[in-house]
């Protein structure tokens, strides 16, 4: 998941912009260069924590969300310094951000039910899975769709 996504984005982000060179227009029966089109890839991750982070702080044109939760005791991210650390291999973008869900737990940010032994290593929920799915899903949609 959240992983994989922000280990791929500097090849998307690589492959849009050999795409948006190589797009060319037919005018007038010549083959021309067509309008250049703006883009910024957009990462969105849930529940990412340091162990298998890409560093990503030198790609300015990629645009990350970071969302995890408060309770998620799998990504670890309680102290302000790990939470820095991760910030710090986000790029260095207005739009990139990281928010905690004040209550969130790892097993939350999936609709399945995790027995009751792996509820300490996910972590002990402070909000209801509706109330952290809602959370997330604003968060996300506010980071996708607003400029």
């Amino acid at each position: 998941g959240g992983y994989t996504a922000l280990k791929l984005a500097p090849q998307l982000d690589q492959y849009l912009r050999d795409k948006r060179e190589s797009v060319t227009a037919i005018g007038n029966g010549k083959h021309e260069k067509s309008e250049v089109v703006e883009y910024r890839l957009q990462v969105v991750a849930w529940a990412v924590g340091l162990q298998y982070l890409t560093n990503l702080s030198e790609n300015v044109d990629i645009d990350v969300l970071v969302v995890n939760g408060s309770n998620d005791n799998f990504v670890r991210l309680k102290t302000k310094e790990a939470q820095m650390e991760l910030r710090s291999n986000l790029p260095l973008t207005p739009r990139t951000k990281c928010v905690i869900v004040s209550g969130g737990t790892h097993n939350y940010f999936a609709s399945y039910s995790a027995p009751e032994q792996f509820m300490e290593s996910n972590g002990i929920p402070g909000v209801s899975r509706n109330q952290q799915h809602a959370r997330v899903c604003s968060e996300t949609l506010q980071f996708l769709f607003s400029r």
